[in-house]
């Protein structure tokens, strides 16, 4: 077992921030999650949903179930979409009757309601936060102890053997911050720029579309595949009763539509060749993950900038008494 208060944990202070940052970004889309869940159930309206197909997915250790019913909506008009989620449980036979709920106006998200569907993973990804919330706290307790123990002085890596310096830059916490800072600071700090600015032009960009777009439902009618997921082509009835065609403006890997599919749809007068689909990447996700992501490594940058200052402050210091 790893021991946190052995000498290979160079910096428990920086573990305990990293793993500490990290569960509570893992926390936080779990209550994200948990509320899409609640949210859902409180608007959602039951119905009775045949089986017309089944799509199965062979890749994990038991197979898992999609089925795709057909139901009549509150507004006694036929809808066909697929289950929200794939389960092995869902091993329905075809035209099998199954109860389901469904949002209206909303068809992206259909959830079976036999009692046996599982209830969402967000209250299971709150309970993961502690895979990263329990190193946190014990590198924090390490961190305490030798500042109990042991005056508080600078190790620069220099001080190092190269046997121990090695084996921490490959395999430690931290290895690259403390050997290099400086250069660690000026890679983290292009790339958190870069993210914020990729990520405010596509946020920019889905506020634009949407500030005169209109939600319509579509039907797929083609499948484009590419190394980011899908991308489909939707046919749908515009607010002046013309139909149109258009793909949807990013592709996506939850974008695995059946052909002939109902899908609710952003389409905007002026852009007429793309559709949005409603809660995907084309709804403007994407680019505040790439926010976020950018915060992230920009406070990163920040550390690093602070242990590059602490080594040139303890240089000068060990200079000055020589």
């Amino acid at each position: 077992m790893f021991n946190y208060n052995s000498s290979r944990v160079r910096n428990p202070k920086l573990l305990a921030i990293v793993a500490g940052i990290t569960g509570l970004l893992v926390l936080a889309l779990g209550v994200w999650l948990w509320q899409q869940d609640a949210g859902f159930r409180a608007n959602a309206l039951p119905a009775t949903g045949k089986v017309v197909a089944m799509k199965t997915d062979d890749s994990g250790r038991e197979p898992s179930y999609r089925p795709m019913f057909e139901f009549t909506d509150n507004q006694g008009v036929v809808q066909r979409v697929p289950a929200a989620r794939q389960d092995p449980q869902y091993r329905f036979a075809r035209d099998e009757l199954v109860p389901i709920l469904y949002v209206p106006g909303n068809l992206d998200k259909v959830l079976v309601n036999n009692g046996q569907q599982p209830d969402g993973y967000g209250p299971t990804i709150m309970l993961g936060s502690l895979i990263f919330f329990v190193p946190a706290l014990l590198a924090f307790l390490v961190h305490r102890r030798r500042q109990a123990v042991a005056p508080a002085r600078v190790f620069l890596p220099e001080d190092e053997a190269f046997d121990d310096k090695l084996r921490r830059t490959m395999m430690g916490y931290g290895g690259w911050f403390l050997e290099n800072p400086l250069r660690m600071a000026k890679i983290l700090g292009v790339l958190g720029i870069l993210c914020m600015l990729a990520g405010v032009a596509v946020i920019r960009d889905t506020n634009a579309f949407m500030a005169s777009a209109k939600p319509v439902m579509a039907m797929v009618t083609a499948q484009q595949s590419d190394s980011s997921g899908f991308r489909p082509t939707l046919m749908f009835t515009d607010a002046d009763g013309v139909k149109r065609s258009a793909q949807t403006a990013l592709s996506d890997s939850s974008y695995d539509f059946e052909i002939g599919q109902q899908v609710q749809v952003y389409a905007n007068p002026d852009q007429p060749d793309t559709v949005r689909v409603v809660d995907g990447v084309g709804a403007g996700v994407f680019g505040y993950g790439l926010v976020l992501f950018s915060v992230i490594l920009l406070g990163l940058t920040l550390y690093a900038l602070g242990i590059h200052r602490t080594y040139q402050k303890e240089r000068k210091r060990r200079k000055a008494a020589a």
